[in-house]
């Protein structure tokens, strides 16, 4: 586990610091995390590198989900 967070997570936590609350900054990263999770999780379901997630049966709710945001 890394000691701190990588470059580009640390330029994200200053956006998120020097944000004002209607900038919307925090909700449009969340959406973002979340597609970048969704698309995580279908590739490992489509066959990625760890067979215990292929054929999983949860992403179209999961993709329901970030449809929604």
């Amino acid at each position: 586990m890394p000691e701190k967070p990588d470059e580009n997570s640390q330029k994200k936590l200053k956006k998120l610091r020097d944000a004002k609350p209607e900038d919307n900054q925090y909700v449009a990263m969340q959406v973002s995390a979340h597609k970048d999770s969704v698309s995580l999780f279908q590739r490992s379901a489509d066959g990625g590198a760890d067979a215990k997630f292929e054929g999983l049966g949860g992403i179209p709710r999961f993709s329901f989900i970030s449809a929604m945001a």
